[in-house]
């Protein structure tokens, strides 16, 4: 079993400065856990535990989606 969900890439000058603001929290006294900035991303749905064998199958209905691309901006 492995943990899927569906997610947004983030482009590489988003996932640098997600980097800088995890390098000043690290400063901060709160209990923190951070992720490398290469595997940062959006979580748009998550699907749970899946089985490896139902991976393909999920994979072929998500390309059968068709969506505008579209602009996510952060502050």
């Amino acid at each position: 079993m492995v943990r899927v969900f569906v997610a947004l890439e983030l482009s590489p000058e988003i996932r640098e400065q997600l980097a800088a603001a995890q390098e000043v929290l690290r400063g901060c006294r709160a209990r923190l856990t951070f992720v490398e900035p290469a595997l940062i991303h959006i979580t748009v749905k998550f699907l749970g535990e899946v089985t490896e064998q139902k991976i393909p199958a999920i994979m072929d209905a998500l390309r059968t989606i068709r969506v505008a691309p579209f602009l996510v901006t952060a502050r």
